[in-house]
């Protein structure tokens, strides 16, 4: 997430981390014109948009490849202190 609303259907991974509403908006498979209509309506208020954007980045924080990279690190630590993958670090 880029710190911008965002639109997207059910069917892509980044469904995970987008709360429709919070950080932009899950549409249906086959959206209907309405469906697409209020998420565009809503995106047009200024104040929402704004809203919808920080959250985004917010949660985008939790994704970067810094912070990923570091999970996987202390999750190896974690297993060699346990004795079961002593020949990975």
């Amino acid at each position: 997430m880029s710190g911008l609303p965002v639109i997207i259907s059910r069917r892509v991974g980044a469904r995970d981390v987008v709360d429709s509403g919070i950080h932009g908006f899950v549409l249906p498979d086959n959206p209907s014109p309405s469906d697409m209509t209020v998420a565009l309506n809503s995106l047009m208020d200024q104040d929402k948009r704004a809203k919808m954007g920080e959250n985004g980045r917010q949660v985008a924080h939790n994704y970067d490849w810094d912070r990923a990279a570091n999970q996987v690190a202390n999750l190896y630590r974690m297993l060699g202190k346990k004795g079961n993958v002593d020949s990975l670090l």
